[in-house]
């Protein structure tokens, strides 16, 4: 069972076809790993920051760019993406995130790529 909490409070600066934001979250983290006898449970909790900008390049494509730290201290995210609206409420998203993490002797790099849905009410 793993259970991931997020709550997050930001600030949206509004420009002709373009939005400026900021962010900040908070994360709670609950996995637990159960294996062949094996048992782990794991609990954590994190804060992050997120800016970021999007562009309206026309009326049914967004295109977007942040750069953030999702642990505090601990690593930088980058990201890119875009989005096309297929009816004024409905877009198919993509986007690419690349998140770098340090955490004493321990260094890593992570690439993702997501195509998702986002509906807007």
């Amino acid at each position: 069972e793993d259970s991931i909490s997020t709550i997050a409070l930001g600030l949206t600066f509004e420009l002709p076809q373009t939005q400026i934001y900021g962010l900040v979250r908070g994360r709670r983290d609950e996995l637990s790993l159960t294996a062949a006898g094996f048992n782990e449970d794991e609990e954590g909790d994190s804060a992050g920051v997120e800016a970021g900008v999007r562009v309206n390049v026309t009326d049914r494509l967004e295109l977007n760019a942040n750069i953030g730290s999702p642990d505090l201290g601990d690593g930088t995210s980058f990201g890119v993406g875009g989005q096309f609206f297929i009816t004024d409420n409905l877009g198919i998203t993509v986007k690419h995130t690349s998140l770098e993490v340090e955490d004493d002797d321990i260094s890593a790099e992570f690439d993702t790529t997501s195509i998702g849905l986002r509906f807007s009410f």
